[in-house]
């Protein structure tokens, strides 16, 4: 393990919270667009940063048995069978619907709202991956 592990995180962790506020204090300055850029990046910043942190603090939990076993899980052949199956099950079903939802509120809103298409189509994407990860580690 590196010597600070969590310097970059925590660092992207201030840049999101500088960013998100920013966004906010610019909001009747520089529109709706600038503020929803602001708002974009920082939520990414704040989810990846923030699960970078929660994963070195639970890798520096685990006693040195069970971080052998953690590496050894990672690489096991099965495991990655496991995690490539339902991923490409869980893109395709995610494909069909994006598209498909894309269609409706292309016809019904003329393209308004489409941030809350791909958030919606994201989490279905991360749902139906998680069903598929259980679906495939029966099969296998």
């Amino acid at each position: 393990m590196k010597k600070h592990p969590y310097l970059f995180s925590v660092l992207g962790v201030c840049i999101a919270a500088a960013l998100l506020f920013t966004g906010f204090l610019l909001n009747s300055k520089c529109g709706d667009i600038f503020t929803g850029i602001m708002s974009g990046l920082s939520a990414v910043l704040l989810v990846v940063c923030g699960t970078a942190l929660l994963a070195i603090h639970k890798y520096k939990a685990l006693t040195p048995e069970e971080r052998r076993d953690e590496e050894v899980a990672e690489t096991d052949e099965r495991n990655v069978a496991i995690r490539e199956k339902a991923a490409m099950d869980s893109w395709y079903c995610t494909e069909i619907m994006l598209f498909v939802m894309g269609i409706f509120a292309r016809i019904a809103g003329r393209g308004k709202g489409a941030e809350g298409l791909i958030v919606a189509a994201l989490l279905l994407h991360i749902i139906i991956y998680l069903i598929n990860i259980a679906r495939w580690n029966k099969k296998l």
